[in-house]
């Protein structure tokens, strides 16, 4: 792995986890409210949501795994 490849995994991923972050961040409220006893978010929320968690984990599995690969040094002839 090159060290431009790591680089595009580990952005993208990044890149990935903040869009799911801001998903789960509009649907707090929803749980909160529940929480607090107040009206139940739709089951299709509760999932999405399930969902949302899971993916951030494998995400975030996958960062951890991608930071500790050492990325090829290119031949001084790949760099000029």
């Amino acid at each position: 792995m090159t060290f431009e490849e790591k680089n595009n995994i580990l952005n993208a991923s990044y890149a990935e986890i903040l869009k799911i972050k801001t998903f789960l961040l509009s649907t707090d409220y929803q749980a909160i409210r529940e929480s607090e006893g107040g009206a139940p978010m739709s089951d299709e929320t509760r999932k999405k949501r399930a969902d949302a968690r899971a993916r951030v984990n494998e995400l975030e599995e996958l960062i951890a795994k991608t930071k500790e690969i050492e990325p090829e040094i290119p031949e001084m002839q790949d760099i000029m």
